[in-house]
């Protein structure tokens, strides 16, 4: 994956709207094209190497385990998922709107109230809410990473591969 220094900008700009904390975007930006410039440099020689997360809990209803990345790594996966993952667009059904360009709430409420409104047509109809306790941590990250292989060449499954590590530590955990 090559990318230059505007591309990294304005996918910096994107995460920085998403960034609730002021004093890390302050800090960031006093330096901010050095570290754009190292951003692109680190990616450029396959050296960009993710950073721990940083893992606390919060309870909303129920406890719920948060790994939140710092500026560099959001802004590094934002990149992997603009440039990498949309080339998985066209294989993933409709209804899966996580991460995924034009996608998102909004367009996941709209597709639900679809499905709403044809189901109340046809009459009765149940609406099941359930959470599958750490499903993402579960994914077999070996078939994920097979699967993945008769789509996206050997450097773009080397990203992935190392993305999928990262959160491996944390599973150990």
């Amino acid at each position: 994956m090559k990318v230059d220094m505007e591309i990294v900008f304005k996918t910096y700009l994107k995460v920085r709207g998403n960034i609730r904390s002021k004093k890390k975007i302050f800090y960031f930006e006093l330096l901010l094209y050095s570290n754009i410039n190292y951003i692109v440099d680190r990616i450029n020689n396959n050296t960009y190497l993710l950073s721990n997360y940083h893992i606390f809990y919060i309870k909303e209803k129920k406890y719920r385990l948060i790994l939140s990345n710092n500026i560099y790594d959001k802004v590094y996966n934002h990149l992997v998922s603009d440039l990498i993952l949309s080339k998985l667009d066209k294989y993933l059904i409709d209804s899966n709107v996580a991460s995924r360009k034009n996608k998102g709430t909004y367009y996941g409420r709209k597709l639900l109230h679809r499905y709403i409104c044809k189901l109340k047509r046809d009459g009765d109809f149940y609406i099941l809410k359930f959470d599958i306790k750490k499903y993402f941590f579960n994914i077999n990250h070996q078939i994920l990473l097979h699967n993945l292989s008769k789509y996206l060449n050997q450097e773009e499954l080397f990203i992935i591969k190392n993305i999928l590590e990262g959160i491996n530590i944390i599973i150990l955990i």
